[in-house]
C-alpha cells in the first residue's frame, strides 16, 4: 500500500496493482490514451443521476493536462429532459493526440430513452433511480439484474443497428469492417 500511494508500482514490481480504473478517472481509458489507442468503446454505468458524465469530464481533463489530449465530444443529446429521457444513449468524440493524430470514442451511457422493453420501465416504475441505483449494492434480485441487463442489451441493439437513424455512427460501422 506504500508503494501504491507513493505512486512508485509498475509492471516490474513483485506486486502488480490491477485496477478497473477507478483509481484515475474510473472509466478505464486513461491507459489506453497512453496507448494511442485509435477506437476506444467505453460503456460508463457510474451512478450519474444528474447526467454531469462526471468519469468522462475527469478523463478530458487528466488526458488533456497529463497526456496533451485533446477529446472532443457532444454530450447534450445524452442529457435528461424535463421528463428524465435522453434523446441518445452514446456519442461518438474525436481523440486529438498531440503529435496531431486522431482517434474516436464512442462513449455510451447508461440512461433511459422511453423505448425501452416493458420489464424495464416496470422495474424503473418500482425503482426511480435505475438505471443510476448505488453501486454499493452489489445483491442483484432477478428483476434488478434483468433490468440492467436488458436495458445494455437494448441500447446495444440500437447502437449497432443498420437503421438509417443511426448515420451518423458510420464510422463505427467502417471500424468494425475495416481489417486492422
Amino acid at each position: 500500500m506504500l508503494n501504491e500511494s507513493l505512486g512508485n508500482l509498475d509492471m516490474y514490481g513483485s506486486y502488480v496493482n490491477v485496477s478497473d480504473g477507478g483509481h484515475i478517472e474510473n472509466l478505464g481509458i486513461f491507459e489506453l490514451l497512453r496507448r494511442r489507442c485509435r477506437f476506444i468503446i467505453v460503456i460508463d454505468g457510474e451512478r450519474d443521476s444528474e447526467m454531469r458524465f462526471g468519469g468522462l469530464v475527469k478523463l478530458m481533463l487528466y488526458a488533456r493536462i497529463d497526456l496533451g489530449i485533446e477529446i472532443k465530444i457532444d454530450l447534450d443529446p445524452l442529457r435528461k429532459d424535463d421528463s428524465g429521457l435522453s434523446s441518445k444513449q452514446w456519442a461518438l468524440g474525436t481523440i486529438r493526440y498531440a503529435d496531431g493524430e486522431t482517434g474516436h470514442l464512442l462513449y455510451v451511457k447508461s440512461s433511459l430513452a422511453g423505448d425501452e422493453y416493458e420489464y424495464i420501465r416496470k422495474y424503473r416504475s418500482e425503482n426511480p433511480m435505475f438505471p443510476h441505483e448505488t453501486t454499493g449494492e452489489q445483491f442483484f434480485t432477478e428483476a434488478r439484474f434483468e433490468a440492467y441487463r436488458g436495458l445494455g442489451y437494448h441500447i446495444g441493439s440500437k447502437l449497432f443497428s443498420n437503421d438509417d437513424e443511426f448515420d451518423d455512427l458510420k464510422i463505427l460501422k467502417e471500424q468494425r469492417s475495416s481489417p486492422t
